[in-house]
């Protein structure tokens, strides 16, 4: 047994719970459907991120079969994310490259990288989103985008 948050009140629940014991909300029916609920705090344009990565790019590495798979939301909408887990969810981010040769100027004068991975191809830093690491991003050079991945434990 795990304890989870409500998606509705934010309370701790356990995952084994048929309803949230402070709102009611339908717990079991939600994580059984294979469903996660997440609230995106900023805006995020995949179509733009296909094209600038690259669909064979991104079909080759980030093992994305189409288009359709990537997702996007506007800042204080909740979307629905359907995973082969439904227990298992979390959230990395990377830096992208908009602009891949000022990134590789920008990215050689940083002295606080402290060993982040920089793919210079795809112009790509990873990066865990509570990282006390800043880049240089007043240059306009980069966009954080989220990527969800599967982990052991509900985050």
């Amino acid at each position: 047994m795990a304890l989870i948050k409500c998606p509705e009140c934010g309370k701790e629940v356990s995952d084994s719970a048929k309803v949230c014991l402070n709102c009611g909300y339908p717990i079991a029916e939600t994580y059984g459907k294979g469903e996660v609920k997440i609230n995106i705090k900023f805006k995020v344009d995949m179509s733009r991120m296909v094209n600038m990565i690259g669909k064979a790019n991104l079909f080759a590495i980030y093992n994305i079969e189409t288009e359709e798979k990537l997702w996007s939301g506007i800042a204080g909408e909740l979307v629905i994310l359907e995973i082969d887990d439904p227990l298992k969810v979390g959230i990395m981010w990377g830096r992208y490259a908009l602009d891949l040769q000022k990134a590789k100027e920008v990215f050689a004068r940083q002295k606080n990288h402290k060993g982040k991975p920089f793919d210079y191809n795809l112009g790509v830093f990873l990066l865990k989103k509570n990282d006390n690491y800043v880049i240089e991003n007043g240059t306009g050079y980069f966009v954080d985008v989220p990527e969800v991945k599967k982990v052991d434990t509900i985050v």
